[in-house]
């Protein structure tokens, strides 16, 4: 885990499925902050630039999920992070951290590594089909372990704490609160250049 110093945003990131955006929107709410979603955000960007209306799912698969769809969650990103002009909370995308170029980008801020039960991630993620982003040649669950075991290294390395989500919101945010006792006025009201090193 890294330390914690100059931070500004709230990333919440995690595989797919963790919960990280239900978390991410009630910290948004817990705390009084605006709220952005990468994956609404590419839909929002890919329905302005083509006139289609597709979820994100959708289009990394009809448009190539390592080439178009990625461009185009990094674009996102640097537009999310620029977008708000005070303190936020962003949910990313289970595959936004494990490009560098990303990284790069969230290394500066409070990165949340929201964490589920492997199995119940599985069976959530499983229930729409095999999504793209599984490697081919392996079966959905060996995939799925591959990616898991492979995304937790880099999730890990770029956080600096880890919430459980496998009960409810409330106890999610809890244990955000008690890891690092946020003060709501902090949070809220500090300007820019006193960031979330302020609440250590």
């Amino acid at each position: 885990m890294k330390e914690i110093k100059d931070m500004r945003h709230i990333i919440a990131m995690g595989f797919k499925k963790t919960g990280k955006t239900t978390l991410a929107k009630g910290l948004a709410r817990e705390f009084n902050l605006p709220f952005l979603d990468i994956d609404d955000m590419i839909e929002e960007e890919h329905e302005k630039r083509s006139g289609e209306k597709l979820s994100f799912r959708e289009i990394a698969k009809k448009y190539g999920y390592d080439t178009y769809f990625r461009k185009l969650e990094h674009e996102m990103l640097k537009k999310a992070l620029n977008e708000l002009e005070s303190q936020g909370v962003i949910a990313l995308g289970g595959g936004t951290a494990f490009r560098e170029e990303n990284r790069e980008l969230l290394k500066n801020h409070l990165c949340v590594n929201v964490i589920g039960d492997k199995d119940s991630v599985y069976e959530r993620i499983m229930k729409k089909g095999r999504p793209v982003f599984f490697p081919e040649g392996m079966g959905d669950r060996e995939a799925f372990d591959y990616l898991w075991d492979m995304r937790q290294v880099v999730y890990k390395n770029l956080a600096n704490l880890e919430v459980s989500f496998d009960g409810t919101l409330e106890e999610a945010i809890g244990e955000f609160k008690e890891k690092y006792n946020p003060n709501p006025r902090i949070i809220s009201e500090c300007p820019e250049n006193e960031l979330l090193s302020e609440l250590l």
